[in-house]
């Protein structure tokens, strides 16, 4: 809607009353009497609109303040004992399934699409194991639905709990009346965590929040490859900010010469702060992009411009398989949690129950990814690696561990 001013409302009237009646003659003089009128008919009109104006200021100051808007979803009120109840007739069919991401985000289990009537799905956590589930929904800008469930169960999607958004951050409410908030969220596959300063909330399933202090300087990764609800375990990445001027360029420097460890990346225990620092590097998730590039010679481009930034794939659509959400897996295995890394040039297993560290792969010229394989009938664990031109294979990595003669080395705990 267009907005006048008092000044232009009155410019308008006064053109009109002082205007002629359009002959092309002689142009019409009003007489000192009539422009006397008219100025008197404008001043009388701005009074009229100025008091206008004033009342209606007034008024709205008097009115009460109105009610804040509802909710965009009521949740309904549940016990403890109803929410688990509810979950148990989820769990009562459907079982072990397969999840995957595609390079758009869409969910799939066991090869086909899940989709919510509420709306697209943003984040997963799931328990292949299990075939557990929970995703959130984006309801509108300022509003995500959390949901359970499990692959194949015939019951509807239970929504435990809404996750409101704004300039500070997410807020939690669950059916059961807890409320917590954070500057982030992941889903696991039996509740969610939250990230405040330094610390996780941990929430599950009938139980109340959790609190776990985080190691200084690291926060959780966005995204989370591996089961945190049955592990117990987050992948956690070091501040960009935490190392000095000049720190990067050495730390990958050291690296290409085989000399030094890094340990930006670390495999946190969520319920006794256990942890597995990676040899990893938290450069190896930047893909370069160049510009204004001239041709030098038949191999050779010359580049003025170059421009770093993360990203899961690279610019000709294939993974960027040194992306930290590629290189670190992170699995339950009859043994116990155990996690598979690809430091570049080694792929390498943490037990973090036996508290040691395997190297199962290596190749100087780098391997190129690696591809954990789960067969949930047998509940084993696999490995497919591609070592150049070549693809490797573990049939079941507990077996492996137990009948082949590898040499381990003390899980590394200190940073």
């Amino acid at each position: 809607m267009k907005k006048f001013t008092i000044a232009a409302v009155s410019a308008v009237i006064a053109s009109t009353l002082l205007a002629g009646c359009g002959s092309t003659s002689k142009p019409y003089q009003p007489t000192p009497e009539q422009q006397a009128q008219a100025l008197k008919a404008q001043q009388a009109f701005k009074e009229r609109l100025m008091a206008g104006m004033l009342g209606m200021k007034q008024a709205a100051q008097a009115a009460p303040e109105p009610a804040p808007a509802a909710p965009a979803v009521a949740l309904a009120e549940l016990t403890n004992e109803q929410l688990l109840a509810a979950i148990a007739e989820i769990d009562a069919d459907g079982g072990p399934a397969t999840f995957s991401l595609n390079q758009q985000g869409e969910l799939y289990i066991n090869g086909q699409a899940y989709i919510d009537l509420d709306g697209s799905i943003s984040l997963v956590g799931s328990d292949d194991l299990s075939g557990s589930f929970v995703y959130s929904v984006v309801l509108d800008d300022n509003t995500l639905l959390l949901k359970y469930h499990r692959a194949g169960s015939s019951a509807a999607p239970l929504h435990f709990a809404t996750m409101t958004i704004s300039n500070s951050g997410y807020r939690l409410t669950t059916v059961t009346g807890l409320n917590a908030s954070g500057s982030t969220f992941m889903p696991t596959s039996k509740g969610v965590i939250l990230k405040r300063s330094n610390a996780l909330i941990s929430y599950e399933f009938g139980q109340n929040f959790k609190t776990v202090s985080l190691p200084k300087d690291f926060s959780p990764t966005p995204f989370q490859r591996g089961d945190v609800g049955s592990t117990r375990l987050v992948l956690l990445e070091r501040h960009e900010d935490s190392a000095g001027a000049g720190q990067v360029g050495l730390m990958s420097a050291f690296q290409v010469l085989g000399v030094g460890r890094d340990d930006d990346y670390l495999l946190f225990n969520i319920d006794d702060g256990t942890k597995a620092v990676l040899n990893m590097n938290s450069d190896r998730k930047n893909q370069t992009a160049y510009s204004q590039c001239q041709r030098q010679n038949d191999f050779v481009r010359k580049c003025a411009k170059s421009h770093s930034y993360e990203s899961l794939y690279t610019q000709l659509g294939t993974k960027n398989h040194l992306h930290y959400f590629w290189a670190v897996d992170w699995f339950n295995t009859p043994a116990g949690p155990m996690g598979v890394y690809n430091s570049g040039s080694k792929v390498s297993l943490v037990d973090l129950q036996g508290r040691k560290e395997f190297v199962l792969f290596e190749r100087m010229l780098g391997v190129n990814e690696f591809t954990v394989k789960r067969d949930l009938e047998q509940n084993k664990i696999g490995l497919s690696v591609k070592l150049g031109l070549s693809t490797e294979e573990i049939d079941d990595v507990v077996e492996h561990l137990s009948t082949q003669m590898l040499e381990s080395t003390p899980m590394r705990t200190m940073l």
